[in-house]
């Protein structure tokens, strides 16, 4: 009955924030609602009228997690979609009248025109090998910079990572050998894992608090897996320097992270024969 309640709340404020035609162009018609198609032709031949469905998400496809049923070779802590879901969403046709100039006039919906189609469930079974559309979750995700004790900058402060990807306090060597200033490398931000979670994997992390950069609460993000030196369940954020780690802020103590592999870059040396790795750019 909630659920209900808050599909049709959804499909009425999606009726009635539909953008309003500015009365001068209206030539005097009250198009303040749906206009049968004969009423139209019987005051003006000049308009004319197109229809067209919109679909509207109202409910991510929820992500249901399962244990296999027998022993597999993978990690306990990774799983793998095993089922296809779907996103609940409305769709409602809408009447679009424009007039001799090509211009639209109004946009109604045509009544009892809409369609609710309820979200499916995606299955993720565990036990999975890290491969593009693994999805795992880490308990906690620190933030380190090209300073840290471990990273030994040399005398011009360049540290290197574990994937050869060069990085400074304040830039990072990009993949065909430009310093860029800032913490991105190729599009994605930087992160360190552990070994059993590929170099040079692309990966989007959801249900994070992080703001600052680029970054922003709640807004997934894609990161390269570029270093290690955190153990399984963790992942540590490039984000410059040791002295201002607060450059990106967590803005909540709790946070549900959860982590998937969304492509696998290369590893290769480049035409400067620099160790880097390569990410060949898809939809995601």
């Amino acid at each position: 009955m909630k659920q209900s309640f808050i599909i049709m709340t959804v499909i009425l404020l999606l009726i009635f924030s539909i953008p309003s035609v500015n009365r001068s162009e209206r030539n005097n018609w009250q198009y303040y609602e749906y206009v049968r198609e004969e009423e139209i032709v019987k005051r003006d031949q000049n308009y004319y009228i197109e229809y067209h469905e919109e679909t509207i998400i109202v409910q991510e496809a929820p992500r249901v997690f399962i244990e296999p049923e027998v022993e597999k070779e993978g990690f306990s802590w990774m799983a793998e979609k095993i089922k296809n879901g779907s996103h609940g969403v409305v769709i409602i046709e809408y009447q679009y009248i424009y007039n001799s100039e090509g211009k639209l006039i109004a946009k109604n919906p045509v009544p009892n025109s809409e369609r609710y189609y309820e979200a499916a469930e995606m299955v993720y079974e565990y036990g999975s090998e890290p491969k593009v559309g693994v999805i795992f979750a880490v308990n906690r995700i620190t933030k380190y910079g090209a300073d840290c004790g471990g990273c030994y900058p040399d005398s011009d402060g360049v540290a290197g990572t574990s994937s050869g990807i060069k990085v400074t306090t304040s830039s990072i060597r990009q993949s065909n050998g430009e310093w860029k200033t800032g913490i991105i490398y190729d599009g994605y931000y930087i992160i360190a894992t552990s070994k059993n979670i590929p170099l040079c994997a692309i990966v989007e992390i959801s249900g994070h608090s992080f703001s600052g950069e680029g970054l922003e609460p709640g807004v997934p993000f894609q990161a390269i897996v570029a270093d290690r030196g955190v153990p399984d369940g963790t992942l540590d954020l490039f984000v410059g320097s040791e002295y201002n780690l607060e450059v990106v802020k967590q803005t909540k103590k709790e946070n549900n992270y959860l982590v998937e592999i969304i492509a696998q870059g290369q590893w290769i040396n480049n035409d400067l024969n620099q160790r880097v790795c390569i990410v060949e750019k898809g939809p995601h």
